[in-house]
């Protein structure tokens, strides 16, 4: 087994686009751009966005959307990975 090393710098963005006490959009993004000469112009990107939303004073739900990119995976991977949830959440007891 051989050892690599990568340099990479780190790029966030995160934004709370709109934020209530009922309800939330959340956005985070990094960019990981290589920049040692092993792997130079090799960029990766990993997003996540999600949406809250209480529906009463016990219940909420939420909806999020994830994606992760790489335009030169290692061999035999996609270069790409993407996925969504959606929960239905109940609180209960002391608050």
């Amino acid at each position: 087994m051989t050892g690599q090393n990568l340099a990479a710098a780190m790029i966030v963005l995160d934004a709370r686009i709109f934020r209530f006490s009922k309800m939330n959009l959340i956005f985070k993004s990094s960019v990981f751009p290589a920049i040692s000469s092993a792997d130079r112009g090799r960029v990766r990107f990993n997003t996540n966005v999600s949406y809250y939303v209480k529906l009463t004073s016990d219940l909420s739900w939420t909806v999020s959307f994830y994606g992760n990119w790489d335009n030169r995976p290692p061999l035999r991977n996609s270069g790409s990975d993407y996925g969504s949830s959606v929960g239905l959440s109940w609180t209960y007891g002391y608050k």
